[in-house]
């Protein structure tokens, strides 16, 4: 019986075939090791934070807050729920104080404050917008619906003096308001989104 054996040329072939192969298995690997270690050291991040937050008392609000964020975004880079930075965020909006302010039909995209701490503003893909009287007693009975968009408003800006604010939609139009006026609702002038309307917008709001 005769031995059969491969030419030298195919035997190179099928040796650098099968060691392309196996780089190619040993990169998966390897990718799949520094995913898996990414995620541990996200939930790990995460987990810290949320003690950190946990840990501050009532005093200080607004980092246990910012802690409590930190640590739900740290757990959304691997999209997996880390109850502790669930809880720690429930904690510190407890601690926070404050309270809800309804009325939009969609989701919220933008907000502002005027700078005289008058004026609250939401932005919403619903295409309207909102005022919320923050000196009211009762803000949530305050809400002023601004209307006149088609599209989803994108930003909202208040002017330095407290009195214009420019909404912006997803589409090329922008509204002018004057929040000075009796009827904030009656006030709006059209803008497109050109050289001319950003040189008015400057005029009238001293941006």
């Amino acid at each position: 019986m005769s031995n059969h054996t491969l030419p030298s040329g195919t035997q190179i072939y099928a040796f650098d075939l099968y060691s392309f192969l196996m780089a190619i298995i040993a990169s998966a690997y390897a990718f799949n090791q520094t995913s898996k270690a990414e995620e541990q050291a996200d939930i790990a991040t995460s987990q810290r934070l949320a003690a950190e937050a946990n840990s501050l008392s009532q005093e200080f609000p607004q980092l246990k807050l910012l802690l409590a964020v930190e640590s739900i975004k740290a757990a959304s880079k691997v999209k997996v729920s880390v109850p502790s930075a669930t809880k720690a965020l429930l904690n510190a909006m407890a601690d926070i104080g404050g309270y809800g302010l309804s009325g939009h039909e969609s989701k919220i995209s933008s907000v502002a404050i005027s700078p005289d701490n008058h004026w609250l503003v939401t932005g919403s893909s619903d295409t309207t917008a909102r005022l919320w009287n923050l000196t009211a007693k009762d803000t949530l009975k305050t809400a002023i619906v601004l209307s006149g968009h088609e599209n989803e408003i994108s930003s909202v800006m208040i002017s330095p003096n407290s009195q214009w604010l420019v909404t912006r939609d997803s589409d090329t139009t922008a509204l002018l308001w004057d929040l000075a006026a009796q009827d904030p609702t009656k006030t709006a002038i059209v803008l497109g989104l050109n050289i001319y309307a950003a040189q008015l917008v400057q005029i009238i709001t001293g941006w």
